[in-house]
């Protein structure tokens, strides 16, 4: 999915709106503490100013047991020209 911002905060607050079902694990202070959040597969992060470049992709992953299979909403997200 593309979404369009320019931080992690506006990246989780449009990502609420467009999947009523992550709503309740997207909030003020950022995403629910069982999901983390990966940028470009090198870091993960948690700090709603975070800034994302047009090239960013994010990651967003639900914490798992070892015998349970990952779930992950891979996400792309391109910022608006001018």
């Amino acid at each position: 999915m593309e979404v369009q911002a320019a931080t992690l905060g506006q990246l989780f607050g449009t990502l609420s709106m467009r999947i009523p079902a992550l709503h309740k694990y997207i909030g003020a202070d950022g995403l629910h503490p069982a999901f983390v959040a990966n940028l470009n597969g090198d870091r993960f992060v948690r700090d709603l100013a975070t800034p994302l470049t047009p090239a960013d992709r994010v990651l967003i992953l639900s914490a798992t047991r070892e015998d349970s299979p990952p779930n992950a909403l891979r996400l792309s997200r391109t910022v608006p020209a001018g």
